[in-house]
């Protein structure tokens, strides 16, 4: 099963020393208590890894015991590997294919609706008409949806401070909108 991971930067998590490519293995397997732990939805990686200067994240291959968390996304396992390191972008997109790919599951927890603001170096919004606002560097995903709600397109805004500024809302064509 492929799921993500966030680390530290050095690719540890909670104590344990992962190696890169290959198999990391535990005893047990149970959310919130034992085992390694990653989510089969990448943004909910970003509920426990947050800022991005801090954290590394990844795609993962899982495999041997595992428990699923009802709460979100998480899985713990006994084994996992470490297949890709992602950036912080390329793991907000693979959030949105993960969407599209599941329509029907829970949104990620940190999905905001039609208006978005700053949670870390990243705001991610949904809605019909969603707009966003962030500090310099912040990525900005809009993601627009159709009258069922379903997911038509995406935008991907950087807050540079040249031209978007930091603390202004954008709607999903880069425009400046209105509050």
């Amino acid at each position: 099963m492929i799921a993500y991971k966030a680390f530290q930067k050095n690719l540890s998590c909670l104590g344990f020393q992962y190696k890169e490519t290959e198999w990391n293995y535990t005893e047990k397997a149970a959310c919130r208590k034992t085992g390694f732990h990653c989510a089969e939805n990448p943004l909910d990686c970003l509920i426990y890894y947050s800022n991005p200067d801090l954290a590394q994240y990844c795609v993962v291959e899982v495999a041997g015991e595992r428990q699923e968390e009802g709460d979100d996304s998480k899985i713990a396992c006994t084994q996992l590997r470490i297949v890709r390191r992602l950036t912080l972008l390329e793991l907000l997109i693979e959030g949105v294919a993960y969407m599209l790919q599941y329509p029907h599951r829970r949104l990620s927890k940190i999905i905001q609706i039609e208006k978005g603001s700053p949670m870390g170096g990243f705001t991610v919004v949904r809605g019909k008409h969603p707009i966003g606002k962030g500090r310099k560097d912040t990525i900005l995903l809009l993601i627009r949806e159709d009258i069922k709600g379903n997911i038509v397109n995406f935008s991907v805004i950087i807050i540079d401070g040249k031209e978007y500024v930091p603390n202004v809302y954008y709607d999903f064509d880069g425009r400046k909108a209105e509050e």
